[in-house]
């Protein structure tokens, strides 16, 4: 009995930090309950003051659900209380620890100058006094009432907006503000593995990272169609860094199949642009070219490839890299590393890749 009430705690705390998308889509998130239940009508071009208020309301949200968690258990282990029972001693002291230690975590949120992502006192750093304060939280209002923000993430508490000059990385009790024209971004990493599609929408992993160091820095992770827009309006940008690091990884992928036997095409055969930047023209082609034995074991076996010309070596380098590129890094031949065909999804390995040259 004692146990299941420790897992139903565990599921109601993620079912109330990490709600089911359809849950989220339909309103029947223990958030909306609380914010049906206070009644509070806010304006809604008022971006400031609603995200303040959806803040707070997710504070009292978990406070109320972790004293009536604590409460309930405190209550089970009246009733079954036993002395000679260690292991139930032992969970006592726990809960009564974690209890502690939670109600201290959010004591220290509601008290002032406590909260790292209070909204308020992160737009201070950028006002002299209250009339600047003000002045900033119009600005960033009327953008919001007047045009249509950048919003990338589906969970409201990890949702990343951009308002105008403004970025805002939503946390639980509030929020991680950077004033794009006062930040850098350095690139950090392209998580593999997280896009159907990587020569087209990988994420990337960015450091946001104050010029003026007036607030810490903090990381996002970002599709590239958000990351170009971003890019544009920072002071300093990642262009150059994200050209030398998908150069870094073109020279690679080249040096890799410069030895694979060439595919000849005629002069007067016509050759379509890349599907993936649509600019270079497509100079590489997948065609089985490894035999059974270069493989290793639970690998997939490569696969015949029949697709025409539609790539070219730049994008097919960072579908490899994006499936591969892990692997290789943490010792992986390269040989025995297989990616997927971005048209077909048949495998291939490095052996299969062929440049296309002219007779």
């Amino acid at each position: 009995m004692i146990l299941y009430c420790w897992l139903l705690g565990g599921i109601l705390y993620f079912i109330s930090i990490y709600p089911p998308s359809a849950f989220v889509g339909t309103g029947l998130t223990i958030n909306d309950l609380f914010f049906f239940i206070l009644n509070h009508d806010l304006d809604s071009s008022n971006f400031i003051s609603k995200i303040i208020y959806k803040a707070k309301i997710t504070l009292i949200t978990h406070v109320v659900l972790v004293s009536g968690y604590f409460t309930f258990m405190n209550y089970i282990y009246y009733i079954y209380f036993d002395i000679k029972n260690i292991f139930m001693i032992l969970q006592m002291v726990i809960l009564y620890t974690i209890s502690f230690y939670v109600g201290y975590k959010l004591y220290l949120k509601t008290t002032l100058n406590n909260n790292v992502d209070d909204i308020i006192l992160q737009l201070k750093k950028y006002a002299r006094n209250e009339n600047e304060l003000n002045d900033i939280i119009k600005e960033i209002d009327e953008y919001y009432s007047n045009n249509v923000p950048i919003i990338h993430g589906d969970v409201e508490h990890t949702k990343i907006i951009i308002l105008g000059n403004w970025l805002f990385k939503m946390e639980l009790y509030g929020a991680k503000i950077a004033k794009l024209d006062d930040t850098e971004l350095f690139l950090k990493e392209t998580p593999s593995d997280t896009n159907k599609h990587p020569a087209l929408s990988s994420l990337f992993c960015v450091e946001v990272r104050g010029i003026d160091y007036k607030y810490p820095p903090f990381d996002i992770i970002l599709p590239f169609n958000v990351l170009e827009e971003l890019n544009s309006r920072v002071k300093t940008s990642i262009n150059t860094l994200l050209i030398e690091k998908h150069n870094k990884i073109a020279n690679t992928f080249r040096q890799r199949i410069s030895g694979n036997p060439k595919y000849t095409i005629r002069k007067e055969e016509e050759v379509d642009n890349c599907l993936g930047c649509l600019y270079n023209k497509a100079n590489v082609i997948i065609r089985k070219n490894c035999t059974p034995i270069i493989n290793e074991l639970n690998s997939p076996l490569c696969e015949e490839c029949h697709c025409r010309p539609l790539w070219c070596l730049r994008c097919l380098a960072l579908v490899y890299e994006s499936k591969c590129g892990k692997n290789i890094e943490d010792g992986v031949n390269p040989l025995f590393c297989k990616a997927n065909c971005p048209t077909c999804r048949a495998y291939f390995c490095i052996l299969d890749v062929s440049i296309i040259e002219e007779a």
